[in-house]
């Protein structure tokens, strides 16, 4: 179990899941960084940017608990139905949503009505009542993806970027051949930035705002 940054927990993992392992990058890259001693942690540096650039852990497909404060939550009222917009996409089962949670004998109990939900996030929870807007609401779901290839690629080039990039430098001069770099390319070569053709793409992965 792993609390997440983004407010909900991952019941069946012990660390946060991989998005592209290192031996995929290997492979990806033909091995040419197969002994930089820098690959594992500049994964794991690009990867936590792009999921905090996208709201949530995105990949793999996990159980999650999400517990709120309903005056926490964004709910919006349609009739007498409640919607709850998650903070996460790409919801694949819900499993439970309970109302008025309260804990007792380390399992979730209380009011549990009928539902439907839509991949990107929104729940709607029918004829549901609130006790009052300190009231704990539990929703246990499948989510997250468990093919990923665009974002693995986006993780394997910006990873070679920075491994071949050269961090804070502007230009250099070696054996009296001057060379300047851009702009974009010193921004690039740094782990928490992503040009404008892969926000495009992770664009597609962020968590979106119910309307």
């Amino acid at each position: 179990m792993i609390m997440t940054n983004w407010g909900y927990t991952l019941l069946d993992a012990e660390s946060m899941p991989d998005i592209l392992t290192q031996e995929e990058f290997n492979s990806m890259t033909a091995n040419k960084y197969a002994l930089d001693s820098r690959v594992q942690s500049t994964i794991k540096s690009v990867t936590a940017a792009i999921r905090n650039y996208c709201g949530w852990h995105i990949a793999g497909s996990q159980r999650c608990e999400l517990v709120l404060n309903a005056q926490n939550l964004q709910i919006t009222r349609k009739y007498s139905d409640i919607i709850i917009q998650l903070p996460y996409r790409f919801v694949s089962n819900v499993e439970k949503v309970i109302f008025n949670a309260t804990k007792e004998n380390n399992e979730w109990v209380g009011d549990e009505y009928d539902y439907s939900f839509a991949y990107n996030g929104p729940l709607t929870v029918y004829d549901a009542n609130i006790d009052s807007r300190k009231s704990t609401i539990v929703v246990i779901a499948t989510v997250g993806l468990s093919f990923t290839d665009d974002i693995k690629s986006i993780i394997a080039n910006k990873v070679g970027h920075v491994l071949s990039g050269t961090f804070g430098i502007q230009s250099e001069t070696a054996g009296g051949v001057s060379v300047s770099y851009s702009s974009s390319f010193v921004n690039g070569a740094k782990a928490n930035s992503f040009m404008t053709d892969d926000k495009e793409i992770l664009n597609a992965y962020k968590v979106v705002e119910l309307l």
